[in-house]
């Protein structure tokens, strides 16, 4: 571990704190109340020095001492217990548990937690995720849910590589106790799925209220990938959630969901959901593939739908838009790059949708398809007033002039553009269109609409392709954050993509054993050497750090410590934690002036206004906008997208 990662930090009033969970006395409390009140002040005497004349890592011990002081006499320790049962209890009947976040982590908070906590057998009710291996050892995992399934009215579980024929012993406990699932996560191979090794689970899931089925081909090539009857007697189903890459059949109770999620090669359930008057709320259909079983829906009526995400990525473009009428859409997002005329598509939903005398309440449009002409954007945006947030890909200056302008010329009972619009999203921005954005901005920024019906712009995002063309851009465009030691810059960014590449192997399921311990030992080695040469990298310019860089810091402290190689011996989240305090006051201390700054590898975000009540920063610090969730913000890059 590096020996300086802790050093500039006050000594701690009341050491024993930092290693027991035991609620403090009075007169320790005292003590660190008085303690924090002196970094505080010591911090605020800081702020008032030049800007590049900062001891940043002074600050973040600071930082972290008032952090720490602040969780130990926090009232979260002192909560009655009848109160920390309600906040358990109420977890443990979530609807969607998180099934890798599990309700009974909330019993790692103190000791008067886990006290609470093992007096609530329904918290233990979501049950860990497990990777079945040929060889692991699962007689422990085995025992745990032996106790935990009798005294548990329901459970949810994640399971992951189940084969077959012959089933995995582990898969044979899960399958024998089918009757008390409640949300249920299976990776598997088709053979697993087939009828005879499902035998167990067929009509035999009346609690079953989510699903998530990933059926893992071996031969993505291959025509067909079996069947899967399971399911299809399962009363309580509501929401599924089905990937597969090749020709599947399955069986589910298509008419009861009010939720469905498919990612396929070829249509599975997708014409069987499309029907006049079904009670489907969301709908997501994502394919890389054209299906001809679409061309076969016919026209419906979905009364209940108000979220719609079609994503294809193929440039055969099938699209079942004008099949639909959806009179409560509120939430829309295509992806068609093989129409061109996608845009007059969604204009004739809308209006099909909408109540006679009244537009529909669209509030969220996204799209990606090829070039809009000039001003169909724009022709789309007068059927849709109420819209606040937008997507679209190289939105063309003629588009963006003529909004600008129908709110600068704006008169009281004069039909405007959008006027409640919060949230832009340009992908691909050509170069041209840099000054059309910026004097949109200004146009509804806070200062020009007081007391006008239009909304202020809170979120301006541009999305490139790549990293180069986003750092081509960022040089082209006026007023964007950047260090002025690139090569600093570029050491950095390349040690945090290493980081972020281990905490993705991180998330994944890790197993004990002989080469384990091995692996675990060289991996461990490897992060401690990646974390000191980030501790020693000298932050002497606040525009060395981007939200990326403390998106990929969070994601790491925010590990299970059993999933992180070795960390009882190198402190590696404590340490990450530390860096996170000094990169934090550095990322603060950014001078004024800047509108835009890297949001992660591929995007510009505007900055609004420092010092307004609702100024983005916070937004980056501990807001909204504090992690960088790239699969979700570039999706149109992604050929095979998980979201």
């Amino acid at each position: 571990m590096n020996p300086h990662s802790f050093e500039n930090r006050p000594i701690h009033p009341v050491p024993r704190l930092l290693s027991v969970n035991d609620e403090p006395t009075s007169e320790e409390k005292a003590l660190v109340v008085a303690a924090i009140s002196r970094a505080k002040d010591e911090v605020d005497s800081k702020g008032r020095l030049s800007k590049y004349g900062k001891d940043y890592k002074h600050v973040g011990a600071l930082q972290t001492f008032i952090r720490e002081g602040y969780s130990i006499i926090s009232p979260v320790r002192r909560l009655p217990v009848e109160l920390i049962r309600e906040i358990m209890i109420h977890t443990a009947h979530d609807p969607c548990p998180d099934l890798d976040n599990p309700p009974y982590l909330l019993g790692h908070v103190c000791r008067l937690w886990r006290v609470a906590s093992l007096s609530i057998p329904l918290l233990h009710s979501t049950i860990p995720h497990l990777r079945l291996q040929k060889y692991n050892d699962t007689s422990a995992f085995s025992q745990h849910l032996l106790q935990v399934i009798p005294k548990v009215p329901f459970y949810s579980f994640k399971l992951s590589n189940l084969s077959g024929p012959d089933i995995h012993p582990m898969a044979n406990l899960y399958f024998q106790t089918s009757k008390s699932w409640k949300s249920a996560f299976i990776t598997a191979d088709p053979s697993a799925l087939e009828p005879k090794s499902t035998r167990l689970v067929r009509s035999n899931v009346p609690m079953l209220e989510s699903l998530r089925l990933h059926v893992a081909t071996k031969r993505p090539n291959s025509r067909y990938a079996g069947q899967c009857y399971a399911f299809e007697n399962a009363p309580c189903l509501r929401e599924a959630e089905i990937k597969c890459s090749t020709v599947f059949f399955l069986k589910l109770p298509w008419k009861q969901l009010t939720k469905y999620k498919e990612h396929s090669g070829r249509a599975i359930g997708i014409p069987l959901i499309i029907f006049d008057g079904n009670p489907i709320e969301h709908l997501t259909y994502i394919t890389a593939q054209p299906s001809s079983l679409l061309v076969h829906i016919n026209p419906a009526t979905l009364p209940r739908l108000t979220h719609l995400d079609i994503r294809l990525y193929h440039d055969s473009s099938i699209s079942i838009l004008p099949r639909l009428t959806l009179p409560s859409l509120h939430n829309i997002r295509v992806r068609d790059p093989g129409t061109t005329r996608l845009f007059q598509g969604i204009v004739n939903l809308v209006i099909r949708s909408g109540n006679p005398g009244a537009k529909l309440n669209l509030l969220r449009l996204a799209i990606y398809t090829q070039p809009p002409k000039p001003l169909e954007l724009v022709h789309l945006l007068l059927h849709t007033p109420h819209l606040i947030d937008l997507e679209c890909n190289n939105i063309p200056s003629e588009d963006l002039a003529q909004i600008t302008m129908l709110t600068i010329r704006s008169l009281p009972g004069q039909p405007s553009l959008i006027p409640r619009l919060r949230k832009l999203t340009i992908y691909s921005p050509s170069a041209s269109t840099f000054d059309s954005i910026n004097k949109l901005i200004d146009s509804r920024s806070k200062k020009n609409t007081p007391q006008s019906d239009h909304s202020p712009l809170e979120v301006v995002r541009l999305v490139f392709a790549d990293a180069p063309t986003c750092e081509e851009a960022s040089s082209a465009l006026d007023g964007v954050a950047r260090a002025d030691n690139r090569r600093a810059y570029e050491d950095l960014s390349g040690l945090l993509t290493e980081l972020d590449v281990l905490i993705t192997s991180y998330k994944s399921e890790r197993h004990q054993g002989l080469v384990q311990t091995l692996s675990d030992w060289r991996a461990g080695r490897k992060l401690d050497s990646l974390l000191s040469a980030l501790e020693s990298i000298k932050i002497d310019d606040p525009k060395l750090i981007e939200v990326r860089a403390l998106s990929i810091l969070r994601k790491f402290w925010l590990l299970d410590s059993c999933k992180i190689p070795q960390e009882s011996k190198y402190h590696f989240l404590r340490r990450a934690h530390s860096l996170l305090d000094v990169w934090t006051a550095a990322f603060g201390d950014q001078p004024n002036g800047d509108r835009w700054i890297r949001h992660g590898l591929r995007s510009l975000l505007y900055l609004r206004t420092r010092g307004d009540e609702d100024g983005c920063e916070r937004d980056l610090i501990d807001g909204e906008y504090k992690f960088v969730d790239e699969p979700t913000l570039f999706w149109p890059y992604e050929d095979h997208p998980e979201t």
